[in-house]
């Protein structure tokens, strides 16, 4: 957000009520179709243990089925690149664009290379587990994988 560009915040809540789905989120991309695009559901504190409190599970699953849903339309309408935080996350995105096998490229931090999928050679996908990366991982992330 700090580095200018487009942010797109996922509510919980919303998702859990049905105030917010999928579809929804996903016209709010095509809006900003074009651009470099942040989708996160990063929050406060006290949200965090709000969203702990109705179930961590819950919430985490959901979370994890929306970001994938969206990876796999977004590779469908054409974004070639992915950069994707979380360590079940990542892996629920890769389950659903069905990745499985990958060319290693370069380090955007250490043990988060660039990575190119062998059945979709035009993609460059991060995935970021943990605590790994520097303060400034998804502005070197976007710079490494541009022209994808």
């Amino acid at each position: 957000k700090e580095h200018g560009m487009e942010t797109i915040k996922i509510h919980p809540l919303e998702l859990l009520n049905g105030a917010e789905t999928q579809e929804t989120l996903w016209e709010c991309v095509k809006q900003q179709a074009g651009k470099e695009i942040l989708l996160y559901s990063s929050d406060s504190p006290e949200q965090v243990r709000q969203m702990q409190e109705i179930g961590k599970e819950r919430v985490a699953e959901l979370l994890e089925q929306t970001i994938a849903a969206l990876a796999k339309r977004a590779v469908a309408a054409g974004y070639t690149r992915l950069i994707v935080a979380g360590g079940e996350t990542s892996g629920a995105v890769t389950r659903a664009l069905d990745f499985d096998s990958y060319v290693i490229g370069e380090s955007v931090a250490p043990g988060v290379p660039v990575m190119i999928p062998r059945n979709r050679k035009d993609i460059r996908l991060v995935l970021k587990s943990g605590n790994f990366g520097q303060e400034d991982f998804f502005v070197r992330a976007v710079r490494m994988t541009k022209g994808y």
